[in-house]
């Protein structure tokens, strides 16, 4: 990997001068060919879904009236039935507290869940198998600052991973976590307000706790080239070991859905896959990693990982509208931050099946 900090100034700014110019030759949408599921007053934060895909977790921003004090929300969850898909608006006494370094405590496996670091409200990520959680805790040494912690939940070890800082203190919230399917290793998006956005790959902890290792992405190389992403459009495949971006260079006029193996310093199995159009606004392995799936401004498409060949599964679910997307951890369905109408502005959550 390349570690050019000037050279990954030059290429974001480099892509969103080109994201920019093509998102202006989209069409314009009209109106929106789905019915929202929920209507938000305020901006909508911290999605995310339990490992299953039955539950979507999700928080409605409320404003604080005193101007230094930090947002609070009102969360909710999304449960999926046979019969539809239920909103439960979830009781603040219902928020798992924390206190300083305690594990985490009454989690339901695999379902995101609510805590509190000294009054601002996080999250707690638990992994697939159940056996692992990750979650924000006050960093040791510097004060004001938040680290992650994990645990793991059968044997009690727990490490802080005191290589990265986060903060809870913003809107949206100043991390999420990505697990693989096989809880071998996740991604830590450290979210920043006035710079890039920084992603940490955490993995080896299976075996001993203490010899985890947390490693910080900032460029790949792909034939040679060096390649900056965006840290907000990244999936990591079911063994963990190879994460599927949206890649850009000063050498290609637009951006790319691409792959790179996190396990090894060869960069050979580093490879571009397909060309995208206008904004990305999601990307995912499916469960197997066999394919993936991403929306651009054309479309929701799929991509064979081995051919890099792709089929547009629907036109209409695109990012002509839509502000932000977030698959399940199967791909059959995506939570969607998007409009009502180009006329009224609204933000919408719509939770879509992915067409099969």
């Amino acid at each position: 990997m390349v570690g050019k900090s000037s050279y990954i100034k030059l290429v974001l700014v480099i892509a969103l001068l080109l994201t920019s110019i093509s998102i202006l030759a989209q069409d314009n949408p009209g109106e929106v060919p789905f019915e929202p599921l929920f209507v938000a007053d305020n901006n909508i934060n911290n999605l995310q879904w339990s490992t299953d895909g039955d539950i979507l977790l999700f928080e409605e921003d409320v404003p604080s009236l005193e101007q230094e004090q930090v947002s609070s929300g009102l969360w909710y969850r999304i449960e999926t039935t046979p019969l539809g898909r239920d909103i439960i608006q979830i009781a603040e006494t219902q928020a798992i507290r924390l206190q300083n370094e305690e594990t985490p405590s009454e989690l339901i496996t695999g379902i995101p869940s609510i805590t509190n670091d000294r009054g601002n409200v996080g999250l707690v990520f638990p992994s697939p198998d159940g056996q692992y959680q990750a979650y924000p805790t006050p960093h040791p040494e510097f004060s004001g600052r938040s680290t992650v912690a994990l645990v793991n939940v059968n044997t009690g070890e727990s490490n802080l991973l005191v290589d990265i800082q986060v903060s809870i203190l913003q809107t949206p919230r100043g991390y999420s976590i990505d697990w693989s399917n096989d809880s071998s290793a996740f991604t830590i998006r450290r979210v920043s307000t006035f710079a890039a956005d920084d992603l940490y790959y955490v993995s080896n902890f299976s075996g001993n706790m203490t010899d985890t290792t947390v490693e910080l992405l900032e460029l790949f190389e792909i034939d040679g080239e060096g390649v900056g992403f965006s840290k907000s459009l990244t999936d990591l495949s079911s063994d963990g070991d190879t994460l599927i971006f949206h890649g850009f260079n000063e050498n290609r006029s637009t951006g790319w859905i691409a792959l790179a193996n996190l396990t090894r310093d060869n960069s050979a199995d580093n490879r571009w896959l397909h060309e995208t159009t206008g904004f990305v606004r999601g990307i995912t392995f499916d469960i197997d990693s066999n394919l993936a799936l991403f929306i651009d401004g054309t479309g929701l498409h799929q991509i064979d990982l081995e051919t890099g060949e792709a089929i547009t599964l629907d036109e209409r679910i695109n990012s002509t509208w839509i502000s932000g997307a977030y698959f399940s951890p199967d791909g059959s369905q995506i939570a969607i931050l998007g409009e009502i109408s180009k006329s009224t502005g609204d933000q919408a959550l719509y939770v879509i099946d992915v067409p099969q």
